[in-house]
């Protein structure tokens, strides 16, 4: 029974946050709404992300770095405060680290521009995401990129299982997965 609600809430929020990729358009008069409206979307997204992620360690609160330039300002820590108020059980806790410092007290990373390969080959079990059209290539886990003018995102599916992380079924249907 409690696998069954714990399911549909899944679904409840898979289904949030396809609407949200697929009905938000990225097209706006100036390009700093754009910008902004991108990075709005983004932080939702990586706020509910970890409810898609299984780390090996099945910690109970999962820390995001924000690595590098900040591009999200307070707005994501005001989506989490909301999400908090309402009641929502989140156990998630937002750093800002330097580029190039340890990654080890993180469960997921977001860069704001490209890391070299060789930094990011170091870190471990750490789920890195991206921004940047090259950042697969340089051993990032998850993508996001424009595609008429809306947000998506893509998956190397290899990097994710060799880190030792699980990614729901669920979330991988939305994603274009790279490295089979």
């Amino acid at each position: 029974m409690f696998q069954l609600i714990t399911q549909r809430v899944q679904n409840v929020r898979l289904a949030i946050l396809a609407l949200i990729l697929a009905l938000v358009p990225l097209t706006h008069s100036s390009a700093n709404d754009e910008i902004s409206t991108k990075y709005q979307v983004m932080a939702g997204f990586l706020l509910q992300l970890p409810s898609y992620v299984q780390w090996a360690d099945n910690s109970s609160e999962i820390h995001l770095c924000l690595v590098g330039d900040d591009m999200f300002g307070g707005f994501i820590d005001q989506v989490l405060a909301a999400k908090v108020a309402k009641g929502a059980s989140t156990s998630i806790q937002i750093n800002r680290i330097p580029q190039g410092e340890s990654l080890e007290r993180c469960h997921l990373a977001f860069f704001s521009s490209l890391p070299s390969a060789g930094y990011l080959a170091t870190q471990q079990r750490v789920l890195l995401v991206g921004q940047h059209e090259d950042f697969i290539d340089a051993g990032g886990m998850v993508n996001f990129y424009l595609a008429q003018s809306r947000l998506k995102f893509e998956i190397n599916l290899t990097k994710v299982k060799q880190q030792g992380l699980a990614m729901s079924s669920q979330l991988l249907k939305l994603a274009k997965i790279t490295g089979r």
